[in-house]
């Protein structure tokens, strides 16, 4: 009679959790987002492939991460219940990592004449912070925050000048991201007691940003912020922002976990605004819809804070 498989250690998360989908379809959001804010065709290929080309990529270096992290476990011994990434599933990320950066890699070939220089700049600011030593978090967050923003830029490719006019648009995603980071950082033992002030910093400067980007676009005939994009961002100062602020002056687990999660939706609605901004309130409307698949995926797999990163 065949034994039983072992049950996996305690605190071992399986592979949906190690690849974080909540974050890669965020990603992915970016990468659509992008190519609507360069006004590329919506069914175009170019636009199509902008999408899977960031979710791919923005998973295969959490897959590899994870498989970095059970090396450095089994290098130190460390207890099967303590470590961050089941060993025995090691060898399924380590072929899911690299399936997953080729395709992305080809995909982002496809977007663009620079969609594979802008991919491989994805992969490699995402893959960045696992190199890097808990002591050198704000690195971490900076890299992780530009993963988002280069998401964004990948999206940029699909039309042909996208990049050239536009790229200041990923200003404001990768400054939020780099909060939302910090945010998650925060309740890390060891770590400076004023993270989450940063955290906040940097989502206020992302708010200057997006502002400041929007408004200087041509055609504006004065008016200091695209009207059609207003309602937009009256949503994420409600959704990303509310959540952040309190989570920041009541630094307890539940409010952290709540904007943690929230902040991927305002990510979302971040790049809404600027869709709105550039393609009109159409586009935005396009782009905020999927704010539903992300809050749900945020339920299903909630992003780590400091208690469980």
């Amino acid at each position: 009679m065949k034994p039983p498989e072992p049950e996996r250690p305690a605190g071992a998360p399986g592979v949906l959790v190690v690849l974080r989908p909540a974050e890669v379809l965020t990603v992915a959001v970016l990468g659509l987002a992008g190519a609507l804010i360069a006004r590329a065709p919506l069914f175009s290929i170019h636009t199509l492939l902008a999408a899977p080309a960031a979710g791919a990529l923005y998973a295969a270096a959490n897959a590899f991460s994870a498989c970095f992290a059970a090396n450095e476990a089994l290098r130190r011994r460390t207890p099967p219940g303590q470590q961050e990434t089941d060993s025995r599933i090691t060898p399924l990320l380590w072929r899911l990592g690299w399936s997953l950066l080729l395709s992305g890699i080809a995909a982002a070939c496809g977007v663009g004449r620079d969609g594979a220089t802008v991919a491989v700049g994805l992969a490699l600011v995402a893959i960045i912070p696992s190199m890097l030593p808990p002591a050198a978090w704000p690195g971490s967050a900076m890299c992780r925050g530009a993963t988002f923003g280069f998401a964004l830029l990948l999206g940029l490719c699909a039309a042909g000048d996208g990049l050239g006019r536009c790229a200041g648009a990923a200003l404001p995603i990768g400054a939020f991201a780099v909060g939302w980071t910090m945010l998650g950082f925060s309740r890390r033992p060891g770590l400076p007691p004023n993270v989450g002030f940063f955290a906040l910093l940097h989502a206020a400067a992302a708010l200057v940003f997006l502002i400041s980007s929007a408004a200087a676009l041509p055609g504006r005939g004065g008016v200091p912020y695209p009207l059609e994009a207003v309602p937009f961002l009256g949503m994420l100062a409600a959704i990303g922002y509310v959540p952040l602020v309190r989570a920041v002056m009541e630094p307890r687990r539940t409010h952290i976990r709540i904007a943690l999660r929230e902040g991927l939706v305002g990510i979302t609605l971040l790049a809404a605004t600027l869709a709105a901004a550039h393609a009109g309130a159409v586009t935005g409307l396009l782009v905020a819809l999927f704010w539903f698949p992300v809050r749900s995926a945020c339920r299903e797999w909630p992003p780590p804070d400091g208690d469980s990163a």
